[in-house]
């Protein structure tokens, strides 16, 4: 599993191919049905094209805007097949799909990857850190910023975490071993904990695509 970082690539345009539809002129980066067709608009669903040759026809290049990517050097267009969830300002995050890097800001993650590489640092009393194992002995001892708390609708909160060595990010949903593993009934390794709500801050928490991960 590749590394995800976030890295602010360079604003620039570029160009793309999309086919529009020459019914109702909506334009679609990707055609979704059968290879060899027809091929159906999806918001007139009248047939765009009866076959392969006929979709090429009603390709038309558009410009777009797009970020540079800083790790290969090419240029990702900021449109649906780059998307892959929201960054913490609200927009759509760009990912270069070679280099695995958001390209526009921090990625809301609401499920981790599972690599168990950034683990929780008890440091006494309540307080806890995150650390990522990997860059355990370089320069910042592998210690991550928090840079979101998320709080899904079983009432648990989503740590959001940036390596401050490598940059590399993750989530990590809030569990009781890293404060009471020694204490887990039935010798399980671990038991979820379950974390109780005002009335008030529960009627803030609103439905989201991520709920029950």
């Amino acid at each position: 599993m590749r590394p995800l970082r976030a890295v602010k690539g360079q604003e620039t345009t570029t160009s793309i191919g999309v086919f529009q539809c020459p019914h109702c002129g909506v334009e679609e980066e990707t055609i979704v049905g059968e290879r060899e067709g027809p091929f159906k608009c999806r918001k007139c669903h009248k047939i765009m094209a009866e076959d392969s040759e006929e979709l090429n026809k009603i390709i038309v290049e558009k410009q777009v805007n797009a970020y540079v990517c800083p790790e290969c050097g090419e240029k990702v267009s900021d449109t649906s097949m780059n998307w892959c969830g929201e960054t913490t300002t609200g927009e759509n995050a760009v990912m270069c799909p070679e280099c695995y890097i958001i390209l526009n800001g921090l990625l809301l993650i609401h499920h981790g990857r599972l690599t168990h590489q950034f683990e929780p640092f008890y440091s006494g009393t309540d307080y806890f850190e995150f650390r990522h194992s990997p860059c355990r002995d370089k320069e910042h001892g592998g210690f991550c910023i928090i840079y979101a708390v998320l709080i899904d609708n079983q009432g648990r909160v989503i740590f959001n975490l940036e390596c401050t060595d490598c940059g590399e990010i993750d989530a990590l949903k809030s569990h009781t071993y890293f404060l009471a593993k020694d204490k887990a009934p039935g010798g399980k390794e671990h038991t979820i904990e379950v974390i109780y709500l005002s009335p008030k801050l529960r009627k803030r928490i609103g439905k989201h695509s991520w709920d029950d991960l």
